[in-house]
């Protein structure tokens, strides 16, 4: 009976805590009507699906152009004795150009990057490594919206 009691009260506490995600209670009042990339698929496929919901330009004073080049680096930060590597890094970056519905541009460049260590099972790390990936450019969509809603 206790325990049951405990568990209500922390249920109460937990459940009015007010989380919402970042741009749930936001009205954004702008619409993406085209987006350009260049070839890095897995970079643009994660930034493409974060941006997906903003897609729609009704009813929306703001309407957006970008095109996003992207880039990704994987660089050996170190080696072992026997020269194998130990550890990585992988670093993306992405130019932005915006371009407003006044035909006014915008410009910027996001970095994002993360260090790891060698794993001896080459499929378990390329699975890593797209992991990561992904969520590095879902960490740069976020900055893109934001960055967005401060023009």
């Amino acid at each position: 009976m206790n325990k049951i009691i405990k568990f209500i009260i922390l249920f109460f506490f937990v459940g009015a805590c007010g989380f919402k995600p970042i741009f749930s209670g936001k009205k954004v009042d702008f619409g993406i009507k085209n987006l350009k990339y260049d070839e890095n698929k897995i970079v643009e496929i994660s930034i493409n699906k974060n941006l997906n919901n903003y897609k729609t330009i009704k009813n929306k004073n703001k309407i957006y152009e970008l095109e996003i080049t992207s880039k990704k680096n994987k660089i050996t930060i170190s080696n072992d004795e026997r020269g194998t590597p130990k550890s990585f890094r992988t670093e993306i970056y992405v130019y932005v150009k915006i371009l407003k519905n006044d035909n006014r541009v915008y410009s910027k460049e996001f970095y994002k990057s993360q260090d790891y260590n060698n794993n001896k099972n080459k499929f378990n790390l390329k699975k890593y490594e797209k992991i990561i990936i992904e969520n590095l450019a879902s960490e740069i969509a976020e900055e893109i919206l934001i960055y967005i809603l401060s023009l």
